[in-house]
């Protein structure tokens, strides 16, 4: 049975990182193998410059970063459900996914496992993770890397980054991205073509996420308007979503909204269970979109509005693959609101995860 380690970004207070762990851990558990996720991977820049500040945090004005600050510590029920939040996620982590720490030399992680696996969410995008080159494998034996849809988040690398990340790039073997915008970027840098693979999230049953679902508690006793966005909400987005409920006559739950605080920590199995009861759900979010496919929901996509640096690439890239660019909220009719066919897009998924098995085959030398 061979061991893998899947290399990750960490973060114990999002849903699609958590959702996307415990899915990638689960997949490759199909190729009969032992799967942990490694922690406490050391920094190792290799970057000769580094920026000062992110792209992100330039284009963010300060004072709404110091307002939504002040709001927040401000308000004791927020601190209150902050920290059950965050225990609701830890044990959501301990029951569903392995964890071991990077402890010894990297020569002695090395040898521990026969395969690291880095992905899938935005664990290239230099906004993010300041160029870690251990994101990127390089504390294992070439032959051992691979990388499962991998996300840059941006559609182009920064200048002062494109000779690192070509080398960096160029010492994986097996590439495969998550949406068109990684694949271009790494052709462009290296001159190698690399697949674009689903979301591990996808790779994943409706009925084993329901199991995961089921997990949860969370039942609301009314018919629900679901909205997870993951930027700010302006009053016109207010407006549209106030008028859409009002048609059906729904209930408005806002995950993450400070004003719909019981549902604000709830943790992934929380997350799921209300995307998949809801009558339709609003978002901005990508792995929102992905839920939304894999349980066939009434959904709508949004585009993001603060200033964060354009990530819609990965939006764009699943909606295209699925032909669900329709449910696109500047492109929606308003007879589709309530209508979604998923015929088409369920086929699709079929082939799409053949697809992505292939290339682990392939790379796990399992064919």
């Amino acid at each position: 049975m061979k061991k893998i380690a899947i290399i990750t970004i960490l973060d114990y207070d999002n849903y699609g990182n958590r959702l996307q762990n415990y899915a990638l851990q689960e997949f490759l558990k199909e190729f009969n193998s032992q799967v942990v996720t490694l922690t406490n991977i050391p920094f190792d820049s290799v970057f000769s410059k580094r920026k000062k500040i992110t792209q992100k945090l330039k284009k963010i004005s300060i004072k709404k970063i110091k307002s939504k600050f002040v709001d927040r510590i401000t308000n004791a029920k927020y601190v209150t459900y902050k920290k059950e939040r965050m225990n609701n996620f830890n044990e959501f982590t301990l029951r569903n996914i392995i964890e071991e720490s990077y402890s010894d030399s990297s020569v002695q992680v090395d040898q521990k496992y026969d395969y690291f696996v880095v992905g899938s969410d935005q664990i290239w995008n230099p906004n993010f993770r300041n160029g870690n080159a251990n994101d990127f494998l390089k504390f294992a034996s070439v032959e051992k890397r691979i990388s499962y849809a991998p996300s840059f988040g941006i559609s182009e690398i920064p200048s002062e980054y494109k000779n690192e990340y070509k080398t960096m790039i160029e010492g994986i073997p097996f590439l495969s991205v998550r949406e068109n915008a990684g694949q271009k970027i790494i052709k462009e840098l290296t001159g190698r073509e690399s697949h674009v693979l689903l979301d591990p999230t996808l790779m994943i049953s409706a009925e084993k996420w329901a199991e995961v679902a089921n997990q949860s508690p969370v039942k609301p006793s009314k018919k629900y308007l679901l909205t997870y966005f993951l930027g700010e909400i302006s009053a016109g987005r207010n407006e549209t979503i106030n008028n859409i409920a009002k048609e059906k006559k729904l209930e408005i739950i806002n995950i993450s909204d400070l004003n719909c605080l019981e549902y604000y920590s709830v943790d992934p199995s929380g997350f799921l269970s209300l995307i998949r009861s809801s009558e339709i759900f609003l978002t901005d979010s990508f792995h929102g979109v992905v839920f939304s496919i894999i349980f066939n929901k009434n959904f709508v996509v949004f585009e993001r509005e603060d200033g964060v640096p354009s990530m819609n690439s990965r939006i764009d890239t699943i909606l295209s693959t699925f032909n669900m660019k329709k449910r696109k909220w500047a492109s929606m009719e308003k007879e589709d609101l309530w209508v979604s066919d998923y015929s088409e897009s369920n086929l699709i998924l079929e082939k799409e995860i053949q697809k992505s098995r292939k290339f682990m085959n392939e790379a796990l030398g399992t064919q």
